[in-house]
């Protein structure tokens, strides 16, 4: 009731309609829906106490300055004078489309007992995608435009006449035919439309094939259900589909590939009309036979039990059976072609479908996780957001909590030999607007009960927390009944099913069931609400009370004890400062005898130098200090380049803090083979090395 009371404020504020009563009946005649009420209130508003008053006085700058959400964003840009170029743009519009605006809508006030001025309804900007073919046309309009302006978009966009322009797919809320003339927002349309572009040709082929017994046109056939009577020959099944008239063959292919696990390439198929080798082709538009048309199914690829490759069917074949197109044929010839290896991984073949959740799942976090990735996998990523918690930790988060944080419980039961699960899933429950309505109002809990025990599991969770009552309401649904959704709700600090929503349902009544729900629940939730408010003030009292308390307490104290902290705090800092000095002289020292305790050791290890006149052969090599002092020492050319980096280290030049470079070519011996030899190393009979420290950046 609160809801339809802003409502009825947000009608009055825009509208200027004062009286009570006289708002209530026009919104109870639209159904609440305030955005259509306002249209036609407005195209017949009149105020004849303002009547006198220039239009901008009556209605303000264009717009009332409180205007309802939905339309504030338009207003804002009409009143600072905000205009967007045409053609896809005109919020405003001239004469010449205001008068059949006047002259065509209706209004859901009485023009006759409301003489004096009237305005036009402020325009909406409508969304149009127009499917065709394999491509989509996105426009944007005015409701004060045409469908004939739509029209000449599309030819200007893809060159197709208007005159061979068919539009399927309008959510007119008025149950007549939709012609050219028309104005879009005679039409009463939703923001978003989703139209189907055919042409004459297309529709000729749906009527050359129609029977007397079906629509002849095809925007009607494209509003009809029709049935797919499949057969799969390679395992002897018959599968009885129901599909809309808009489903395209490629579609169908692919939901039959999540039926028979034969991947859409492999797919033969018997009983489709010569059109259908247009895969983007509609049922509607392929010639199919209404209401129910026969089909088979088999597999190109042998079965695996059968070795003869006599029986696998030829390329050529398979290419006659489905009517593809040269170019498509070709292209498959190079596919087939690719190597072997690459058409038996599973990524190539398409992912097998896996199952959505383990056959025994005793994890329900890990079990859950697994259900949203290959759900996710199956459908898109839009999906509904699944709760990743037990059961239990979903009705805590839920329904257990604070009563202003508080959503129902929707419990989704999804099961994979259910012949409804796929259309169910990709047609209804990912629905954009579904997945809005589950994620802000509801917490959204998964299972699978494809596998028996995981149907076992869940029946004994339902008993816990539910009852026996909702445990046999669960136990009742066989697979072919499935998926459903569960609603539940807390009463009294019992949980309780609401309602069970099966698969059957349209995205219309889906919403509608979910949205009443939620309006019910939070209907109830008022009087919790308002005494936990109540219930909060009371404890936030207290609490301030003991905080101030304990403040002015604490307060006195820290007076008492505040010397004596500063004291304590100064003698740390002053034993900290003595004990790092005392530490850093001690460090250093230990450092420098360490080095002269090294450089000992390694000059005591040195071999003596040879002498001048040896007959051995030598290395003589000057040593060039980075003070600019000269060494020179003799090795025998088979000592080892460790004896040399030694000597270095030895004169307190270690290889960790400096390179030992050679002039030509140069190069650091210090990261060379220190067990190579120095004739090895070409430093025979003399060279000069020059030591360069390692600068900090370096290291």
């Amino acid at each position: 009731m609160a809801d339809r009371d802003q409502i009825l404020v947000d009608f009055q504020a825009f509208t200027g309609i004062e009286d009570f009563d006289q708002c209530r009946l026009i919104l109870e005649s639209h159904d609440w829906d305030l955005s259509t009420a306002v249209q036609n209130a407005m195209t017949g508003l009149d105020s004849p106490q303002d009547a006198s008053l220039p239009v901008q006085q009556v209605i303000g700058p264009l717009f009332p300055p409180d205007l309802p959400d939905p339309l504030r964003h338009h207003a804002a840009n009409i009143d600072a004078g905000f205009h967007i170029s045409p053609p896809l743009y005109n919020l405003v519009g001239d004469s010449a489309d205001i008068e059949p605006v006047l002259g065509g809508a209706a209004s859901a006030l009485d023009l006759q007992a409301m003489p004096g001025p009237s305005f036009p309804p402020p325009s909406r900007l409508l969304n149009f995608n127009i499917e065709y073919k394999n491509s989509t046309i996105i426009l944007v309009l005015t409701d004060s435009d045409t469908v004939g302006r739509i029209k000449q978009l599309i030819e200007e966009h893809n060159g197709v006449p208007c005159l061979e322009q068919r539009l399927s797919g309008w959510q007119a809320k008025q149950d007549r035919l939709v012609k050219d003339s028309d104005i879009l927002r005679d039409l009463l349309l939703p923001k978003d439309n989703v139209l189907y572009l055919f042409t004459d040709y297309m529709s000729g082929l749906a009527e050359n094939n129609a029977t007397p017994g079906e629509a002849a046109g095809l925007p009607e056939r494209l509003a009809q259900t029709f049935t797919l009577n499949i057969s799969y020959i390679d395992k002897v099944q018959n599968y009885k589909l129901d599909f809309p008239g808009s489903r395209t063959v490629r579609e169908i292919k692919g939901d039959i590939y999540s039926l028979t696990d034969i991947p859409v390439r492999h797919q033969v198929w018997q009983g489709w009309p010569s059109q259908a080798a247009d895969e983007d082709m509609t049922l509607a538009g392929c010639g199919i036979t209404y209401p129910s048309h026969n089909l088979e199914v088999s597999s190109s690829q042998p079965s695996t039990s059968n070795n003869s490759a006599s029986q696998t069917p030829p390329v050529s074949a398979a290419a006659d059976t489905i009517n593809i197109s040269d170019d498509e044929f070709e292209d498959a010839q190079e596919s087939m072609e690719m190597d072997e290896d690459i058409f038996t991984s599973e990524d190539h073949l398409g992912r097998r479908q896996q199952p959505l959740m383990p056959s025994d799942a005793t994890d329900q976090t890990g079990a859950l996780e697994q259900f949203s990735r290959e759900f996710a996998e199956r459908y898109g990523d839009c999906h509904p957001v699944f709760y990743l918690g037990s059961l239990e930790s979903a009705l805590k988060d839920s329904l257990q909590t604070r009563a202003v944080d508080r959503k129902l419980l929707a419990i989704y039961l999804h099961h994979d030999n259910s012949i409804l699960a796929n259309v169910f899933c990709s047609q209804v429950l990912c629905q954009e607007s579904i997945v809005n309505v589950l994620s802000n109002n509801f917490i959204t809990w998964s299972w699978d009960l494809t596998s028996e025990a995981n149907r076992a599991h869940l029946l004994t969770m339902c008993t816990q927390h539910f009852g026996s009552v909702a445990a046999s309401t669960v136990r009742k649904f066989k697979a072919d009944e499935l998926p459903l959704l569960l609603i539940i709700s807390r009463n009294r600090s019992i949980n309780e099913v609401v309602n069970v929503i099966q698969a059957s349902v349209t995205v219309d009544e889906l919403m509608t069931q979910l949205i009443q729900a939620s309006e019910n629940f939070q209907g109830q939730l008022q009087q919790e609400i308002v005494e936990e408010g109540e219930r909060d003030e009371r404890e936030q009292m207290k609490r301030d009370q003991d905080e101030a308390y304990q403040e002015s307490l604490q307060a006195d104290r820290a007076k008492e004890v505040m010397k004596q902290q500063e004291e304590a705090e100064q003698r740390q800092i002053e034993e900290v400062m003595e004990r790092a000095l005392h530490e850093e002289e001690e460090r250093q020292r230990q450092i420098k005898e360490e080095k002269e305790a090294t450089q000992l050791s390694l000059a005591c290890a040195l071999p003596e130098e040879p002498p001048a006149d040896c007959q051995h052969t030598m290395a003589r090599i000057r040593f060039r200090l980075p003070g600019g002092e000269i060494l020179t020492r003799r090795f025998l050319g088979e000592n080892k380049l460790q004896i040399l980096l030694n000597f270095v280290s030895s004169k307190g030049f270690s290889s960790a803090e400096y390179k030992v470079l050679t002039t030509f070519p140069r190069r650091d011996l210090a990261q060379c083979d220190s067990q190579a030899s120095l004739q090895e190393l070409k430093l025979c009979p003399q060279e000069t090395v020059m030591l360069e420290q390692i600068s900090d950046q370096e290291d």
